[in-house]
């Protein structure tokens, strides 16, 4: 699985954390240090593996931890309209 950016999500990252904005409601949301770098790592189309991969390295994290809180953080943000699968 593909996932990607949302189009109709606008976000501006501001002192190393990013917040992002939906274009139809006055939802607003702060994205933390590490939600912030993966929203960051979307800049085009990435699976779940690569994120891990990143994340793994950008942080002290080990693999099967990052691994469970990325498919997490894909997950609510899919479910959320944030991020979007890409269509085969």
């Amino acid at each position: 699985m593909l996932v990607f950016k949302s189009s109709d999500i606008y976000s501006k990252k501001i002192d190393n954390q990013v917040v992002i904005l939906e274009k139809n409601k006055e939802h607003v949301r702060q994205l933390n240090e590490v939600a912030s770098f993966l929203w960051e790592n979307l800049k085009k189309p990435k699976s779940i593996d690569q994120l891990v991969s990143a994340t793994v390295k950008e942080f002290d994290v080990d693999q099967k931890q990052a691994k469970k809180d990325v498919e997490e953080w894909v997950a609510d943000y899919l479910d959320e309209g944030f991020l979007q699968e890409v269509k085969n």
